[in-house]
């Protein structure tokens, strides 16, 4: 893995590997979460993606075999990852000798760097159809409770922080965006963006780089600086709401949160912690709430490292809230009181060995790997962290679970259960 600084503020991150057959380029534009930008930036890759002639970017992705163009807006801690991608197959697959890579490169670079603006504005039509999309995506989410869930509890947990804020904002603050304002929001990013280009494959990764350093070697920009330092969650009573939906299912959604993980160590107990805790099919949560007791028809933890957030989420019955609630408790105080054997550790080291072993099996998997390397200020490749993982000890664990606290609980309950209570 090869990071190279080509430009301020812009990086190339080459992963070379002979065994796949295809590469796969991106350009991502790393920007700060903010409730009135966030929406109107989540629509510029989508719309840049649309390029200024839908009949000849086709033709041009057709001479390259077929080649696909992706577009994505997501959320990182508290940062927005805006980007524009192309998949192909490798140079050396090219029935006549055709530099495939380098010539994906010149089309990302065009359709990023000359979109279609005239007089400061997008094209009308381009946007109307990408806010329309923006607008149906975010929309969605009240369609999957259980997404929809997750989200409250970040809402309400992060209030006032940009952690809480969705990766594409809200519906009204997306009606507001016009094609002028989309034109802002790009040279905004282009100015002040965090530029993470990646290039994983078999292909030539200095054609590649060759082509974003020609583009960015006389362009002066002010881009942000990243902050690799993860969320300090402040001391506070637990916050719990309730809401009230038409709904057949209840979801549970608690929030634990801890201030050490300061170090790689730490955070790799975490990780295994949480994979005996919640994590697994094996897990505490799975065994014992689900299974054992019957309390939840799912019940799933995960650790996000940029939050110091471990979130339990689950279905129940409307009138097991304060059962569900109390047993998932209960399994973090076991853990923390090391009520565990050795084979529940040897277990989750394996699953969790081969979690990172599999990481490098597919493009995807790499490029959502070094992003999150990225953005968290490391370097560490998936193979060291499979043979780390082996060396967490069991008191390893233990503190690991002692430091989590819980923070927030959120239950999304059904209108049936308003009548029961009311009854």
């Amino acid at each position: 893995m090869e990071r190279e600084n080509i430009a301020c503020g812009v990086w190339f991150d080459a992963v070379k590997d002979e065994k796949f057959k295809g590469n796969r380029i991106s350009v991502n534009f790393i920007t700060e979460l903010d409730e009135e930008t966030v929406s109107g930036n989540a629509i510029v890759p989508f719309v840049l993606k649309r390029g200024k002639s839908f009949t000849e970017l086709n033709r041009s992705l057709d001479e390259m075999y077929g080649a696909d163009l992706y577009a994505e807006a997501s959320a990182f801690g508290k940062y927005q990852t805006l980007t524009l991608e192309i998949i192909g197959i490798g140079d050396k697959y090219a029935l006549n000798g055709e530099k495939l890579s380098e010539e994906c490169a010149k089309l990302l670079d065009k359709l990023i760097f000359e979109p279609n603006i005239t007089d400061g504005e997008f094209g009308k039509l381009d946007v109307e159809l990408e806010k329309n999309n923006l607008i149906n995506a975010i929309e969605a989410e009240i369609n999957d409770k259980r997404a929809y869930a997750l989200g409250r509890c970040a809402e309400i947990m992060f209030k006032g922080e940009p952690y809480g804020i969705k990766k594409c904002g809200v519906t009204q603050k997306a009606l507001e965006i016009t094609p002028k304002s989309a034109a802002e929001a790009y040279y905004r990013i282009i100015d002040k963006a965090d530029i993470e280009i990646l290039f994983l494959g078999s292909g030539d990764a200095d054609g590649v780089k060759s082509v974003f350093e020609k583009r960015f070697k006389n362009m002066k920009r002010d881009p942000i600086n990243i902050d690799f330092s993860s969320r300090k969650a402040p001391d506070r009573p637990v916050i719990e709401q309730k809401e009230t939906m038409d709904i057949n299912q209840g979801k549970l959604v608690m929030a634990f949160r801890t201030n050490d993980s300061d170090t790689r160590e730490k955070r790799m107990a975490i990780q295994l912690m949480n994979a005996m805790f919640g994590a697994t099919p094996f897990s505490k949560l799975f065994v014992n709430v689900r299974e054992k007791e019957s309390l939840c028809y799912y019940c799933v933890s995960r650790f996000d490292r940029k939050t110091n957030v471990m979130t339990v989420d689950s279905g129940i019955e409307f009138g097991n809230f304060e059962k569900a609630k109390d047993g998932i408790k209960k399994q973090l105080e076991d853990m923390k009181n090391g009520v565990f054997g050795d084979e529940d550790i040897t277990q989750a080291k394996l699953y969790m060995q081969n979690a990172y072993k599999t990481v490098e099996d597919s493009l995807g998997g790499i490029e959502g790997w070094r992003l999150s390397q990225i953005l968290c200020g490391g370097n560490e490749t998936p193979l060291k962290s499979a043979e780390d993982i082996v060396k967490v000890s069991r008191e390893d664990i233990i503190k690991a679970a002692r430091s989590f606290e819980l923070d927030t609980v959120y239950f999304l309950k059904g209108t049936e259960a308003e009548r029961d209570a009311d009854e």
